[in-house]
């Protein structure tokens, strides 16, 4: 599978069960527009795939925590940039996904399941 086609996996974070939920029809792409059929949006997240894949090839998505550079990154969308990016609270630092070196990366969590 391309990248392309990777880029338009989804996966969805049930905050009730506390848990990803298994295949499900939350989301189709029609049209190419997003359509979700859930009402209640704060039980589930929606996260998206960045396309990419780490260094041992485990699909990166987005909410995923990822080992760096000996720092960890959360990915996240960045509006400003309109791109998926790297985020780091403890060194206040926003760096795109595409310039980073991806065959040094590991995704290690997500930002559901991290230790607090």
């Amino acid at each position: 599978m391309n990248q392309a086609d990777e880029r338009f996996k989804f996966r969805i974070w049930d905050n009730r069960r506390k848990r990803y939920m298994g295949h499900s029809p939350c989301v189709e792409l029609i049209e190419d527009t997003i359509s979700q059929f859930y009402l209640d949006e704060d039980s589930k997240v929606i996260e998206q795939c960045t396309g990419f894949r780490d260094k041992i090839g485990v699909l990166i998505f987005e909410g995923d925590i990822i080992f760096f550079k000996n720092n960890c990154y959360e990915v996240i969308w960045h509006h400003g940039t309109s791109s998926f990016c790297l985020y780091s609270k403890n060194i206040a630092e926003i760096q795109p996904l595409l310039a980073c070196e991806l065959k040094h990366m590991q995704v290690v969590s997500n930002i559901h399941e991290v230790s607090k």
